[in-house]
């Protein structure tokens, strides 16, 4: 069944192209709050782990 075969890849897109989008952005945001942390460690985001994930 060719509707079906679609179906699991459109399926299987999606969810690889979300899990990537919430990888990039979860490198992005802890290379950002990193270098934040190394100009000013002490008016940093870092100092706090919860600012370190991005949900």
């Amino acid at each position: 069944m060719p509707q079906l075969e679609f179906t699991i890849w459109l399926s299987n897109a999606i969810i690889n192209w979300t899990i990537l989008i919430f990888f990039i952005l979860f490198i992005n945001n802890n290379a950002s709050t990193f270098s934040n942390f190394l100009i000013n460690p002490e008016n940093s985001s870092a100092n706090n782990i919860e600012n370190n994930w991005p949900w």
